[in-house]
């Protein structure tokens, strides 16, 4: 069941996504709830490494049966860990390029960067877990 509707889920994570981060940024959901950042860069990193799996596998390359759980993690990583990077490029060029207070800024500090990075990468840690899980249940 799950395997049938991989794409789908991936799909619908990307939509929730997508609609939680243009309401946090038009009412400044991001401001009132500081933790909503640590829940969106997980999500964007298991969306993400969710997205190089799939395309890995379903491209007729390999099978996920036929790999091992590192290189999984290794793609889901290496996929999280790229996006991560320019979202993180994004956000800089945002802040450097608008008159937004201080408070509502995308990058507080170089400690908020680092965290941002750290959380997306484990999202595509997650996301390999998952991916795991679901080729190995019958």
């Amino acid at each position: 069941m799950l395997k049938k509707y991989f794409a789908v889920y991936t799909a619908i994570l990307g939509l929730i996504i997508f609609v939680v981060n243009a309401f946090g940024n038009a009412y400044a959901w991001y401001y009132l709830y500081p933790n909503l950042d640590v829940i969106m860069h997980l999500a964007g990193g298991v969306f993400v490494g969710n997205i190089g799996l799939y395309v890995y596998y379903f491209m007729d390359v390999t099978t996920p049966h036929h790999r091992s759980i590192f290189a999984k993690i290794f793609i889901a990583v290496a996929t999280a860990a790229i996006v991560s990077i320019g979202w993180e490029i994004f956000e800089f060029i945002l802040d450097t390029n608008s008159n937004r207070i201080p408070a509502l800024l995308f990058q507080l500090d170089m400690a908020d960067t680092m965290s941002d990075l750290a959380i997306g990468i484990s999202g595509g840690i997650l996301a390999a877990l998952l991916f795991n899980y679901i080729w190995k249940t019958k």
